[in-house]
């Protein structure tokens, strides 16, 4: 989706990224055989045990995919384990929230 966006659309600049939550980091040599945006790992700087931004700030669920408008104001949560991106509907439609919010500052 990264490519189809930056392709189709390009002077909206929209940024995809990954954040691995913490306790997982295992599994970041496998990343790369999944697609090519850049992630970021999750820590646990109070101590608490729990991802900081996973749980402490945003209180992700697996595979949520969180859409943030030019100031990193959340702006919706689109799950991709409810919305399988293989249906071209669901691909679509997160395809449009990405464009809607990088098209309305």
């Amino acid at each position: 989706m990264q490519n189809d966006l930056k392709n189709n659309f390009p002077t909206l600049d929209i940024e995809i990224l990954g954040v691995n939550e913490f306790g997982h980091e295992s599994g970041i040599p496998l990343i790369p055989n999944h697609g090519s945006i850049p992630w970021l790992q999750d820590v646990d700087s109070n101590g608490n045990g729990i991802s900081d931004v996973w749980y402490d700030s945003w209180v992700v669920g697996y595979r949520d995919v969180f859409i943030l408008d030019e100031d990193n104001v959340l702006i919706g949560v689109y799950n991709l384990t409810s919305n399988d991106l293989s249906d071209s509907s669901n691909y679509n439609t997160l395809r449009q929230v990405f464009i809607d919010a990088a098209s309305n500052p």
